[in-house]
């Protein structure tokens, strides 16, 4: 009998209805990337790629700046640091390319839609995982506990929406 790929091979992962797992996640709600260019990166998603700019938001804290697009149906989120902000240091060092050459942007997270962010919280800081941010709206996991990933998880894909 040959190897299947299940699920793919027999029809694709099965829909389910309602949370997923122990952190009630709904889907995924968005990829996060951190850029000098924001203009570029904008440009990028939306002039070469066809994205939708969504909304455009600058953090009171830290200063930085951000844009939302809707590229095809997945939200892309581009954050453009602050001086003296820590995230700064990713983008002074930023990975290799396939091409050899340095990365412009660097990926920093994936985040997921939950049902219960306090749920979620919980079940996190019970099995000892560290939260780089632990707001109301946004929950972002340190990478040294998950596999070398930020892991976001959030009720609302898009800051104000319900």
């Amino acid at each position: 009998m040959p190897f299947k790929f299940w699920p793919l091979v027999e029809g694709g992962f099965p829909r389910r209805d309602g949370p997923i797992g122990p952190l009630g996640i709904l889907r995924g709600a968005r990829h996060t990337f951190l850029t000098a260019d924001l203009d570029r990166a904008t440009n990028l998603m939306v002039a070469a790629l066809g994205g939708t700019k969504v909304a455009e938001n600058t953090d009171r804290s830290s200063g930085a700046k951000s844009i939302l697009l809707d590229l095809a149906g997945v939200t892309v989120e581009y954050i453009q640091p602050a001086a003296g902000d820590a995230r700064l240091g990713a983008l002074d060092d930023p990975a290799y390319g396939l091409t050899g050459e340095r990365q412009r942007d660097v990926y920093w997270s994936v985040s997921f839609l939950v049902e219960d962010l306090n749920k979620t919280r919980a079940h996190l800081e019970l099995n000892g995982i560290a939260l780089d941010i632990n707001d109301e709206d946004l929950i972002l996991t340190n990478p040294r506990d998950c596999l070398g990933m930020r892991w976001g998880f959030m009720t609302r894909p898009i800051p104000g929406s319900a």
